[in-house]
């Protein structure tokens, strides 16, 4: 499902084509302190009162979960907004960093759906 942002007349369609789950997550983005503010699959939004982030920069993005731990991601810099906010879309995700954000995104990763289930089955 491919959900569409553009305009059409006074009408704002969504074009993102991942769901973004609001959070607020502590991280750093080539070393500055962030929140994240929201997040999926194709990148996020971020709150960075302190960093010096231009449009087009390349940036390492480390995440803080709340379960613990940090993974890191890449990603640019693709929308500078007031208030310190900044869009940022990942660039390529490792099968790591995939499980780390469904993680995020559902409270648990397909792998231990998996294994829920083939307990539940007897397996």
């Amino acid at each position: 499902m491919t959900v569409e942002y553009k305009l059409r007349g006074f009408t704002l369609i969504n074009k993102r084509k991942d769901r973004r789950l609001e959070v607020d997550l502590a991280a750093r983005v080539d070393g500055d302190a962030v929140i994240v503010k929201d997040i999926s699959f194709g990148g996020m939004a971020i709150i960075a009162p302190d960093a010096d982030l231009e449009f087009d920069d390349d940036v390492l993005v480390e995440i803080k979960p709340p379960n613990g731990g940090t993974f890191s991601l890449n990603a640019t810099i693709v929308r500078v907004g007031a208030d310190d906010e900044f869009g940022l879309r990942f660039n390529g995700l490792s099968s790591d960093a995939f499980r780390k954000l469904e993680d995020l995104q559902t409270g648990h990763s397909r792998r231990k759906r998996h294994s829920l289930k083939a307990s539940s089955a007897g397996v």
